[in-house]
């Protein structure tokens, strides 16, 4: 992972305008971005961060998730009749169960560097935040030239492959209003429990070549002003949470920006 050091809004713009530039004329599906708050964070997801840790639920983590699908599908007519999935395994039960709250093995990203952005600089505030820019094609050229013979699976045959570790993109096809409004779209991986990062990584260490992901470092101290300059962009918790929840994170920054003024 390479990225410049961010000491500036300045310089977070020209590693977005400049830098990116020979990865993405404009910028399209190949090229996602995710924010973190805290810059030591690994990538992983909201499923393996509840099970790792524990040996006996490490061993057990893929039966914890296929139970935890069937009894979201088995319930989730009950509170809405639209929603139902004749196909357990299928993403979009995956993409369901991640909007409201349930641990999946989906990783957020956007297809949007100033929503990635907000997320890396609005929650931790005390803390360094991570910028990822990450170049799926350098990926996916990796694992070619490692794997001659590889064809990216799809669906359940992608879960049950298991002769090296790969990570592949979801785009929903039914979007709700989140997704919408985040440009957001979903990494996963056929190991459940291992780090996205570490992936990467690993197919570009064998053949010494780059990864694809760009990781940079936003310090602590400028983190306020990012979220000062993503509200006149109208980058804000408002516009991209639709509901009461987005409008009360939104107060809750635009309170912060300004007791960030007056210092």
């Amino acid at each position: 992972m390479i990225g410049p050091d961010i000491n500036s809004w300045k310089d977070w713009t020209d590693f977005i305008e400049h830098k990116m530039k020979g990865h993405i004329i404009d910028f399209g599906d190949a090229i996602q971005f995710r924010g973190q708050s805290d810059y030591y964070w690994n990538i992983n997801s909201s499923f393996a961060r509840l099970i790792k840790g524990d040996k006996k639920s490490e061993s057990l983590a893929e039966y914890y998730e296929a139970q935890s699908k069937m009894e979201f599908n088995s319930q989730v007519h009950l509170l809405d009749p639209n929603m139902s999935y004749e196909n357990v395994d299928s993403t979009s039960l995956l993409l369901d169960m991640q909007h409201y709250s349930c641990p999946t093995r989906l990783v957020d990203w956007t297809l949007s560097p100033y929503v990635a952005l907000y997320f890396c600089v609005s929650e931790n505030l005390q803390t360094d935040g991570a910028f990822y820019a990450f170049d799926f094609k350098n990926y996916n050229n990796n694992l070619i030239t490692n794997h001659p013979d590889f064809k990216m699976p799809k669906n359940q045959d992608f879960l049950d492959f298991k002769e090296f570790d790969i990570i592949n993109v979801i785009y929903p096809i039914k979007k709700n209003h989140r997704i919408v409004r985040q440009q957001g779209c979903f990494h996963y991986s056929n190991n459940i429990l291992r780090d996205h990062d570490d992936i990467i990584e690993s197919e570009s260490n064998e053949i010494e070549n780059f990864s694809g992901l760009f990781k940079l470092k936003i310090p602590a101290e400028l983190k306020m002003e990012f979220v000062a300059r993503l509200r006149t962009m109208n980058i804000t918790a408002e516009s991209l949470f639709p509901g009461l929840d987005g409008l009360g994170k939104s107060l809750r920054d635009m309170m912060l920006v300004r007791k960030w003024r007056r210092k």
